[in-house]
């Protein structure tokens, strides 16, 4: 019995120490499966697929999400969405196209029409239309060419591509344009294999395309394991850069032809006056001025004038004065002014009908009695006329090059507040560009320098980096200002060059050279007023006009004429000879 039951005790320790090794082995087990779920939850990729619509978010159903040279342009709550999709057609939002493609198209929300002007053709279309203008002649688009929307307008994306250097591929589900700008450079690769393209870098983000192996990518961003790219069908998403090969750089091609700008040049250096006139006897006074200089090759009189807001001009011109200018080999650029009548310079500008009027008027009035050119002097515009300003320098370019006139433009310096005035197309369209390089120092400013060197020499620099120096001329004073201070406050008054020396010499005053300014500086008591005059004599003008030879611009302009000593002259013919 006893015998038995110790049998009995072995037979259950060697059962007890058989399963210890399975318990070891099981919890081991549970272990590494644990320890497999931790990494598959942590680190496995996920195979769910999220939505195109997590990265193009679309604020109204027909927006079209837009990709400019493979930048996901998002607008903003308070901006109108950048594309449209209608009626089977994709379109861009005329300030983005404007902004980020092409500056030149304009439109004039009064009249429903867009304009876009080339080297020499005006290309028109209005609201509604299924064609549009160039020169005459009716040319059809693939769809309606406008869709207006409150204050602004959608351009079909297919007619841009006459005019605007672009190539572009569209896309549903939802609606995307991907633009790219001719010479955009950017990197291609090809899918090694099979690839998610997923929403971010890392594996656990959701996929938004099935890349397919041998299919081209745009590379467009490098975050190191993982790249940012744009498939062919237009998703912008995230891979494993050892899922690329054969990186190389490309350009979009160029596919419009380069246009041509053609500027008709003078024969050796611009020596231009302008002629101030404000009725038809000052025209009589023109053979007596003209006696008192020499090297003159232009004069520009101030014979047209806006005189209302549709486009209509008063005109002062003269055949007499004409003849004359021409007897003596000078040319006749006409003036056109906004400043003697006051005018809705919006109204001329930006709208179509009213600037069509007012080029027509200028070049029919310049044909009709054998003037020579335009010179356009519109001063203190509003920025609310910038794009009808630039379409209309535009505009009267191309007719002034068919009825073989000269186009000048007056240009204030440089400054943030007058940038809108574009110089760089007023350079390509018009043949000279003046900058008025005068007025550092005004009515509404503290005493000061009407033109001093410092500030014409930025005035030059600034304006170089829009305008070619063989395009630009630059103007410069034949008048000071005599400034006064007393208990009042502070005055000025215009004083004509040529009497400063008298105006001195009446007051026992004398100037000296003044470095800082590169002029003479008189400086005296007039009973309790304080009297400044920073002077513009011969030896400022000297200086001043080493600028222009320096940085070799096309020439000099003066105003006016009248205003200035005689013995300028032989000076200014070193410069303009």
């Amino acid at each position: 019995m006893e015998r038995d039951i110790q049998k009995k005790r072995k037979q259950r320790r060697r059962k007890k120490s058989s399963a210890a090794p399975l318990l070891v082995i099981f919890a081991m087990l549970l272990v590494i499966a644990s320890g497999a779920a931790v990494w598959v939850i942590r680190y496995a990729p996920t195979t769910e697929h999220g939505s195109l619509s997590s990265y193009y978010t679309q604020r109204r159903e027909d927006e079209a999400c837009v990709v400019l040279n493979g930048q996901y342009l998002e607008p903003t709550e308070e901006e109108s969405v950048y594309g449209r999709f209608i009626d089977g057609n994709f379109y861009l939002e005329y300030s983005f196209i404007k902004e980020h493609l092409d500056d030149g198209y304009v439109y004039d929300g009064t009249e429903g029409v867009l304009r876009y002007a080339t080297d020499s053709q005006i290309v028109t279309t209005t609201l509604g239309a299924t064609t549009y203008d160039v020169e005459g002649q009716q040319m059809p688009a693939v769809g309606t060419i406008l869709q207006p929307e409150g204050d602004t307008v959608y351009i079909l994306v297919d007619f841009l591509t006459n005019y605007t250097d672009i190539t572009y591929y569209v896309y549903t589900d939802p609606y995307r344009i991907v633009v790219e700008t001719a010479g955009y450079e950017k990197t291609e690769a090809t899918l090694r294999r099979n690839a998610a393209v997923r929403r971010f870098g890392g594996p656990k983000s959701l996929i938004l395309e099935d890349g397919v192996q041998g299919e081209k990518v745009s590379v467009l961003e490098d975050y190191g394991k993982w790249v940012c790219v744009l498939t062919e069908r237009g998703t912008i998403g995230c891979v494993m850069d050892r899922q690329l090969k054969d990186k190389t750089t490309t350009t979009t091609p160029v596919k419009l032809q380069g246009r041509t700008y053609i500027h008709k040049h003078l024969d050796g250096k611009v020596n231009l006056v302008w002629h101030q006139v404000t009725n038809q006897s000052a025209n009589a006074r023109l053979p007596e001025l003209l006696d008192a200089t020499s090297g003159v090759n232009v004069v520009s009189p101030t014979w047209f004038q806006l005189s209302d807001d549709f486009g209509n001009i008063n005109n002062l011109t003269a055949s007499d004065y004409i003849a004359t200018c021409h007897s003596r080999g000078i040319q006749v650029w006409a003036l056109v002014s906004n400043i003697e009548v006051k005018v809705d310079e919006e109204s001329v500008l930006n709208v179509t009908s009213h600037r069509d009027n007012l080029v027509n008027n200028l070049i029919s009035a310049c044909t009709s009695a054998g003037i020579d050119g335009i010179n356009v002097d519109f001063e203190a515009l509003s920025g609310s006329c910038k794009n009808g300003y630039i379409q209309f320098i535009r505009e009267l370019s191309i007719a002034c090059e068919r009825a073989d006139l000269y186009l000048s433009v007056d240009n204030y310096p440089p400054a943030d507040h007058n940038l809108f005035y574009n110089r760089s197309v007023q350079a390509d369209y018009a043949d000279y560009v003046i900058l008025m390089a005068y007025d550092e120092h005004n009515a509404t400013t503290e005493p000061g320098s009407t033109a001093s060197l410092p500030f014409v020499q930025e005035a030059v620099t600034k304006t170089l980096e829009e305008v070619p120096a063989d395009q630009l001329v630059m103007a410069l004073p034949f008048y000071t200002r005599v400034w006064t201070q007393d208990a009042s406050g502070i005055g000025c008054s215009a004083q004509a060059m040529k009497k400063t020396s008298e105006y001195l010499a009446e007051h026992g005053a004398s100037a000296s050279w003044d470095n800082g300014t590169a002029q003479n500086y008189a400086e005296f008591m007039d009973g309790d007023t304080k009297v400044m005059i920073w002077v513009e004599d011969v030896a400022s003008l000297n200086e001043k006009m080493k600028v222009g030879q320096q940085n070799q611009l096309a020439g000099l302009g003066f105003w006016k004429l009248g205003l200035e000593s005689p013995e300028v002259w032989p000076t200014i013919a070193q410069y303009t000879n």
